[in-house]
């Protein structure tokens, strides 16, 4: 019980971070006035993405990967890393974190 209980944690935890690094990014591009944009949660992508001039997958590879679906070779995208702190996890692809997103942002 005290296993399940500690993976729920780490679980919970990980969410946190997750969730934290899709405002923080949100945040930066509300700052932005000249910037017109739109939130699409991964579980929600079920059309082509079309009329965008970027695309920015706050997650990890598997985000980018499922985001690159719905995408053509017209649209560059640009994935954001929401939880560059574990190590033991080796990103292919998402390799911009979260200090350097507010600069490319």
């Amino acid at each position: 019980m005290l296993e399940l209980l500690q993976a729920f944690r780490y679980l919970d935890n990980r969410l946190k971070v997750h969730k934290d690094a899709i405002n923080f990014c949100q945040d930066i591009l509300r700052k932005k006035s000249n910037i017109d944009w739109e939130p699409i949660l991964r579980t929600n992508l079920s059309q082509p993405i079309r009329n965008f001039d970027l695309v920015v997958t706050v997650g990890g590879d598997g985000t980018l990967l499922q985001a690159s679906h719905f995408l053509d070779d017209s649209i560059p995208v640009l994935g954001v890393n929401s939880d560059p702190t574990q190590v033991k996890e080796v990103s292919l692809f998402v390799r911009l974190s979260l200090d350097l997103c507010s600069l490319c942002l």
